[in-house]
Order: C-alpha cells, then sequence, then structure tokens
C-alpha cells in the first residue's frame, strides 16, 4: 500500500505476466467507507482522467466494479507530493521551482483546453520527482465550466475544494470557472508561511 486515505486506499501493483507498475485507487467493499457516492466519484474520476493527456497530469487507464469493490487503474509515479516536499526541505525547493512551476501550469492549462476546471489545485494534488517532472492528480470533484446561461441566471453550485486555496466566487458556490484554478495556483505558487528570504537566490526563484 502507498497511503491511506479518507475513503480510498492507494496501492502499487504489477501484472502477473509485464514488469511495469501501476497505481489503483481502491474502494474495498468491506470497508466501513465504502458508499454509492464514493463509487460514483471513482467512475468520475475516471471519465475525467480518460479525456487528458499531457506529461504533467497522472494517466488514468481503466476503472472497474466487483465483489471486493471499485477501482481505478492509474500511472505508478512514486514520488512525495509537493505539500510533503515543502515540509521536509522548502530551501532545496528554490532552485527548482521555476521549472516546477511551469510544468505544474502547462498541465492544468490542458485541462481547461480540455473543457474540465480541477477545483482543488493544491500542493497535495502536484507530484513532483527529482528531475522537476510533473503530475497533477486528483479529479474527483473536477466539473465543466459554467455556461453562459448559467452564469446569467445565477446558478448555484456545490460548495467543494480546500479552502485555503479556494477564491471568493469558488467558496460562495458561483458557478464553475477555469479562474477558479487559476486563482488557487497562485495560492500554491507563493504561500506566505513558507516564504524563505535568501539574499542569495534570484527574485524569480523565490516563489516558495
Amino acid at each position: 500500500m502507498i497511503r491511506t486515505g479518507a475513503v480510498y486506499e492507494i496501492w502499487a501493483v504489477r501484472p502477473v505476466s509485464g514488469n511495469e507498475s501501476f497505481a489503483i485507487k481502491w474502494l474495498p467493499k468491506d470497508s466501513s467507507r465504502y458508499s454509492s457516492a464514493g463509487v460514483r466519484e471513482l467512475k468520475h474520476e475516471y471519465t475525467v482522467g480518460k479525456s487528458l493527456d499531457h506529461p504533467a497530469v497522472i494517466k488514468t487507464y481503466d476503472y472497474g466494479t466487483g465483489k471486493n469493490g471499485a477501482w481505478l487503474l492509474m500511472e505508478f509515479f512514486k514520488t512525495p507530493n509537493l505539500k510533503q516536499q515543502i515540509i521536509a526541505n522548502v530551501k532545496a525547493l528554490q532552485w527548482r521551482v521555476k521549472e516546477v512551476l511551469t510544468n505544474a501550469a502547462a498541465g492544468l492549462a490542458h485541462m481547461h483546453e480540455r473543457g474540465w476546471v480541477h477545483r482543488d489545485i493544491k500542493p497535495d494534488n502536484y507530484l513532483i520527482n527529482d528531475a522537476n517532472e510533473v503530475r497533477l492528480i486528483d479529479f474527483t470533484i473536477a466539473a465543466k465550466p459554467t455556461g453562459a446561461l448559467g452564469k446569467l441566471l445565477g446558478s448555484k453550485t456545490k460548495i467543494q475544494g480546500t479552502y485555503s486555496y479556494m477564491g471568493p466566487e469558488q467558496i460562495r458556490g458561483q458557478g464553475v470557472d477555469p479562474r477558479d484554478d487559476i486563482y488557487s495556483f497562485g495560492c500554491l505558487a507563493k504561500p506566505p508561511s513558507l516564504t524563505v528570504v535568501d539574499s542569495n537566490i534570484k527574485p524569480e526563484f523565490a516563489a516558495f
């Protein structure tokens, strides 16, 4: 097992007849966390993930259900997320931050181009390895942007996301807009509590 969350478990798996490893997001049926809503979320994440194809976005391969639970098969990208790396050694990231953020933004832009808003952009949802390769993950609450008519009528949407990275419109449930993600990305790129001042670091590398 790679990790376990509030609802799902993440496992590294390998086919009997192959050498390539994959990651499975697993919702076991014998768990108290199992619910029809959780199964729907996995299926939704599969729908979103299969529509995306970018080096900075985690690859989604398959989805299924069975007598033992529901699962989502994904690319195995073994590396800590950005939040873990900030906590472990934020100064080490300062020398890499320009390339990391450029790659992270490219993955998010691709998602917007494919017609999806992520709605939960935060350091936890970016995996980054030592080569500055990035993977955007977790499409559980991703949604299509609110249309022009919905905006005109003031349609309300379910309030979801992580409050410390959400913009005012998202907090108020005022539709779904790619600009919500851009606001969140700005919070991710320069969290004031984690800013480190170092006179030897050029300004463009001081985003953390």
